[in-house]
Parts: structure tokens; C-alpha cells; sequence
């Protein structure tokens, strides 16, 4: 028997037990919020710039913005599979800003503890925006013949 945590088994399952799947209107909707966070943290970092990200950032904005510019398009994909994608990207971002930001909280100098921490941060997520990446190339490829494909250097991972 499972333990009793006071709540009504018939009206506190997950969305797995239920068998409820999000709609890609849902779906849609997440992306476009997952956006406008991303949007706000990157004029975050647009006021206040860290020198060593800053070229990184730019090259990262323009693989989200194409991203997001397919997924405008008229074709169909996966939205829960780009959702977790996204997700996974916006996670490596995060841990990678947090990781610089600590490394130069106290001295303003990364030591070379800290900066091979901060690289080892910054090829994961390179490697999760190529898995993004991937993930669009092999959506829209098919659908989207005028568009160029997006040249990836480091080899697919899962």
C-alpha cells in the first residue's frame, strides 16, 4: 500500500495517471512564456554584461531567435519534445550565469578551479543548444526548404 498523504487519490494525480496530455496549444503557450523569460534575462544581461559571455550570448540569441522563428512556421513538430529540449537549454544557461556570477563574486578573477568549471558549464550547454538544434533540423527539414540549415561544430549527444 502506498503511504497516506491526506489527499484524495481520485483528484490529486499526476498528468502521467490521469492520462492527460498537454495540447500543442498548450504546448505553444509554454514555449511563448519559456520566450519572454528568455527574452528578459537576455536585456538582464545586456545591462549589466559579462565580458567573458557576452560574444557567447550573441551567438546563442541568434540560435534561439531562428528557433523561434521556425516554430512560427505552418509545420508540424513535436512541441513537448522542442518543449523539453528548451527546457534543458534554458537549465544549462542558467547553471552556467550562476557559475560565473559566484566564481566572480568575491575577487572579480576567475582562478583556474573556477574557469575550467565555467568551461566544462559552457560546452554542456553548447552541447544541449546543438540537441536543440537537432531537434528543429530534423522537425522542419522536411517542411522548410528555403531556410538554410543551421551548421552544428560538436557531433549530436544524447
Amino acid at each position: 500500500m502506498g503511504k497516506d498523504t491526506g489527499k484524495n487519490p481520485e483528484t490529486h494525480r499526476s498528468p502521467r495517471e490521469q492520462g492527460i496530455h498537454a495540447s500543442n496549444t498548450e504546448l505553444k503557450s509554454m514555449i511563448e512564456g519559456i520566450t519572454a523569460r528568455f527574452e528578459n534575462w537576455r536585456i538582464e544581461t545586456e545591462k549589466n554584461p559579462n565580458p567573458r559571455m557576452v560574444h557567447s550570448l550573441k551567438n546563442i540569441m541568434s540560435l534561439f531567435d531562428t528557433v523561434i522563428g521556425m516554430s512560427r512556421s505552418n509545420t508540424s513538430f513535436s512541441y513537448k519534445k522542442l518543449v523539453h529540449e528548451m527546457s534543458r537549454f534554458l537549465e544549462s544557461v542558467a547553471k552556467l550565469n550562476s557559475l560565473i556570477v559566484d566564481s566572480l563574486m568575491e575577487d572579480d578573477i576567475l582562478d583556474e578551479k573556477e574557469e575550467t568549471s565555467v568551461n566544462s558549464a559552457l560546452m554542456e550547454m553548447v552541447k544541449t543548444a546543438v540537441d536543440l538544434i537537432m531537434i528543429v533540423q530534423q522537425s522542419f527539414g522536411s517542411g522548410i526548404k528555403k531556410l538554410p540549415r543551421i551548421p552544428t561544430p560538436l557531433p549530436h549527444t544524447e
